[in-house]
């Protein structure tokens, strides 16, 4: 970690910087190689013009520092908790609980979402500590103003301040790709299969190569014999 000299209580991930320049600059390589495919020169040169050892040392470089960093890292659970349940990322959730469960308009739902996040600051108050009426309260303005008909609210208050628990709000997120434990353990899942194909493929492809070369040697030979 790197401090800046305008935000001294900032951290800057070095390491994280370094690897993602050489992500780009590896990402670059490829992409070079893969525009370049369509020019054949006669000759038979290699038209390519890429340096591949250097891409492979860029490569191997980034995915050891993204070890190491993964090596390194530890993790705060409790003091990771306070911090969310001290601001309001949450509410971001329950503005979409609206809109899916009560068919709440996006905009007006997080709109409502806002003003909820604005008055705890203000009144410097966790989510946790809202006053339930002083909620029912700020949604009854909100729909008034934005909304032909008046709406009651549609939560109850337990139902509403398990919305705002940063656990609910990670099991409750179904998406592709999400938060949600079991989708994060498809998702690795389905990279260690991939990974062992790699794995399998490289095997085989090592020993073509060996056997392939063990051939070539022994053709030598005995061209030299003769």
């Amino acid at each position: 970690m790197l401090k800046m000299r305008l935000m001294p209580q900032k951290r800057n991930p070095s390491s994280l910087d370094k690897a993602r320049l050489l992500a780009s600059q590896v990402t670059g390589d490829a992409f070079k190689a893969s525009i370049s495919a369509h020019n054949v020169n006669s000759g038979l040169t290699d038209y390519k013009n890429l340096d591949v050892s250097e891409t492979l040392e860029r490569a191997c470089t980034m995915l050891k520092t993204v070890n190491a960093v993964l090596e390194g890292l530890k993790i705060d659970k409790e003091a990771a908790l306070e911090q969310v349940n001290a601001d309001y990322s949450t509410t971001t959730e329950l503005a979409n609980v609206l809109q899916r469960q009560a068919g709440i308009p996006f905009t007006i739902a997080h709109q409502f979402a806002s003003k909820l996040a604005q008055y705890g600051r203000l009144h410097k108050l966790p989510p946790a500590q809202l006053p339930f009426d002083k909620v029912v309260e700020i949604f009854d303005t909100v729909i008034t103003e934005t909304m032909p008909n008046k709406i009651t609210f549609p939560l109850s208050k337990e139902t509403f301040f398990s919305h705002l628990e940063p656990s609910n709000m990670i099991n409750n997120h179904l998406a592709l790709g999400g938060t949600n434990p079991a989708e994060v353990q498809r998702i690795l899942n389905k990279a260690t299969e991939q990974l062992g194909l790699h794995e399998t493929w490289l095997y085989h492809t090592q020993e073509k190569l060996k056997k392939a070369d063990e051939r070539l040697t022994d053709m030598f030979n005995n061209l030299i014999k003769t």
